[in-house]
């Protein structure tokens, strides 16, 4: 298995920017999803407002570290980033107990387009999910997902990565889960 390797400068501040995607369940894996670059993935939450829609975020990406602001809800939202150091990241790491999440990413590579699939682990062990980012609005909407992706659940706040790391799994994903035998 190839892990993907990105270049970004630890330390090393990002400017703002749009983060535009879209978010799907998926109906079943594609056959052929291991042969493609992927990381393990751990995220962690410092802060989230309590409307859901503004949150300060942890992620370990392979060997990357970052902080991460996030504003918005629904497919366009505003992104400012930084890159820490793993020492910078293993003390603020301790402020996320029980706002975590853990996940296989895997990055496929469809048309122009990557799609990233993430398979859960832990707590949320069994959830599968896809999301695509865009360069613009346009190509966002004008986006037809495969035949293997499942329900949109872009505006469905109750599957951000920070709901489900604070509360887990929605209850119409539990049953879902229960009954293709995931869990």
């Amino acid at each position: 298995m190839r892990t993907l390797k990105t270049k970004r400068k630890q330390g090393v501040g990002h400017k703002p920017h749009k983060e535009i995607e879209r978010k799907f369940l998926i109906k079943k894996l594609p056959k052929n999803f291991r042969k493609f670059p992927k990381n393990s993935v751990w995220q962690g939450y410092i802060v989230i407002m309590p409307d859901m829609k503004s949150f300060v975020r942890l992620r370990r990406e392979g060997g990357l570290y970052s902080q991460t602001i996030k504003r918005g809800s629904g497919k366009i939202r505003d992104e400012y980033e930084i890159t820490l150091t793993p020492a910078q990241f293993k003390s603020l790491w301790l402020t996320t107990e029980g706002r975590r999440v853990r996940k296989t990413r895997y990055y496929i590579k469809s048309g122009k387009e990557t799609i990233i699939l993430d398979i859960f682990h832990g707590p949320l062990k069994g959830l599968i999910m896809v999301e695509v980012e865009f360069r613009t609005e346009k190509e966002c909407d004008a986006f037809i997902p495969p035949k293997w992706f499942g329900k949109e659940v872009t505006e469905d706040r109750r599957y951000s990565n920070q709901s489900l790391a604070t509360n887990g799994l929605p209850t119409s994903a539990s049953e879902n889960l229960t009954k293709r035998g995931a869990l």
